[in-house]
C-alpha cells in the first residue's frame, strides 16, 4: 500500500510554477537558481520544488498521504482554474490599454470587458496566497523552531527541579507541547479548518492593491516562497503581513504583479486596484525582494541571471542566504 503514496509535495503548486516555465515535449521547463549554491541550471517543474513526504504523516505507525491528496482535491483543483482566467482577463486589459494609450476616446475604459479586475477576483488572489503561505515550508519550519525554544524552557525548567534522565524530561515536555509529528499534523488541520487561512486572507484583501504589469523585455522572476514581504519603513524589514508600512510582491506570472500595500500608510496615495505599467527599474527591484525573500531556489522563465548576480554582488548577500521570518 505505501508504495502507492505520493512523495514529491511542491509546496509551491506546480500550476503556479508553470507560469514561469516554458511548455516542452514532456511537461514544463523552468530556469532555477540556486542560493546555497550560487549556481544555475534548468529542470521539469514536476522535479524541483519539492520536498519528499513534506504532508505525509502517520497514523497507527502506518503513512498516509491524505492531506497531499486533499490540497489537489479541495485547493488545487479549484485555484489553479481561476488563476489561468485572471491572467487571461489582465492580459486582455492590458492589450486595451496599450491600444488606446494615445486614443482620445476612452470608451475602452467603459465597457464591462475592460475592468481589469473585480473585488471577487482580489478575493480570490487573497486566498490563493494565503494557501501558498500557510502551505509553504516557511510557516512549518516557523513553528518547528518555535516548539524547539519551548522544549529548552522547559528542558531547563525540568532540571532545575531536579530530574536528570534526558528521555523522562523528553516524554513529559513532549506530552505537554506535542511531537514533531504533532505539531505538522496541527498545522495541516488548521489549514482545512480554514480559520486561519481565512484571517490571514483578510489582511491581504485589506490592502491596497496595484495590479502591475511588466512591457519590458526583462522578466520576473518567482521563488519557493512565492512572493516577497518589504517595508516602506526605511532601514527596516517587515516581518508580517499586517506590520505598519508593509509592501507584498505577488508575481502570478513573468508579465504581472499583484502589489499590496498596507492600507494604514499608502491609503491617501494609492488607489485600490489601480493598473500600472512597470518600467525596468521597477522590475528589477521587485525581482531583488523576490530573490531576497527566496528560501534556498529562484525560478525564471527566460533564465537571464545578470541582474541576479550584480544584486548579490552589490549588496554582499552571502551564499545560502536564508530570508527573514514572517511572523
Amino acid at each position: 500500500m505505501e508504495n502507492n503514496i505520493s512523495t514529491r509535495h511542491h509546496t509551491i503548486p506546480q500550476f503556479y510554477l508553470n507560469s514561469f516555465a516554458v511548455k516542452v515535449k514532456n511537461g514544463y521547463s523552468i530556469n532555477i537558481y540556486n542560493k546555497d549554491r550560487l549556481h544555475s541550471f534548468s529542470n521539469l517543474v514536476e522535479k524541483i520544488g519539492y520536498i519528499k513526504d513534506f504532508n505525509n504523516i502517520q497514523i497507527e505507525g502506518i503513512k498516509t498521504d491524505i492531506f497531499e491528496k486533499l490540497h489537489n482535491e479541495i485547493y488545487e483543483k479549484n485555484f489553479s482554474k481561476k488563476y489561468f482566467e485572471i491572467i487571461r482577463k489582465i492580459e486582455k486589459y492590458n492589450q486595451i490599454e496599450n491600444n488606446c494609450y494615445n486614443c482620445m476616446s476612452i470608451d475602452f475604459y467603459k465597457s464591462e470587458d475592460s475592468c481589469c479586475l473585480n473585488f471577487e477576483d482580489k478575493k480570490y488572489i487573497s486566498y490563493l496566497l494565503a494557501y501558498f503561505i500557510y502551505r509553504g515550508r516557511k510557516l512549518r519550519k516557523a513553528a518547528e523552531e518555535f516548539r524547539e525554544k519551548i522544549k529548552l524552557i522547559q528542558s531547563d525548567l525540568y532540571r532545575a527541579k531536579g530530574y536528570e534522565n534526558k528521555e523522562e524530561i523528553n516524554n513529559k515536555i513532549e506530552k505537554q507541547i506535542g511531537t514533531k509529528e504533532d505539531i505538522k499534523i496541527e498545522q495541516l488541520i488548521s489549514l482545512f479548518k480554514g480559520k486561519d487561512l481565512n484571517d490571514l486572507a483578510k489582511i491581504l484583501y485589506n490592502h491596497q492593491w496595484i495590479i502591475a504589469y511588466n512591457n519590458t523585455e526583462k522578466l520576473l522572476y518567482t521563488s519557493d516562497n512565492g512572493h516577497a514581504l518589504d517595508t516602506a519603513i526605511e532601514n527596516e524589514r517587515s516581518v508580517g503581513y499586517d506590520t505598519y508600512g508593509n509592501i507584498i510582491m505577488f508575481p502570478i506570472n513573468s508579465r504581472i504583479c499583484i502589489l499590496m500595500y498596507d492600507q494604514k500608510m499608502f491609503q491617501k496615495r494609492i488607489v485600490d486596484m489601480s493598473f500600472i505599467n512597470l518600467n525596468i527599474l521597477q522590475v528589477k527591484s521587485i525581482n531583488h525582494e523576490i530573490v531576497f525573500d527566496g528560501i534556498n531556489e529562484i525560478y525564471s522563465k527566460d533564465g537571464d541571471w545578470e541582474d541576479l548576480r550584480e544584486y548579490y554582488q552589490k549588496n554582499k548577500i552571502p551564499k545560502g542566504h536564508k530570508p527573514y521570518g514572517v511572523y
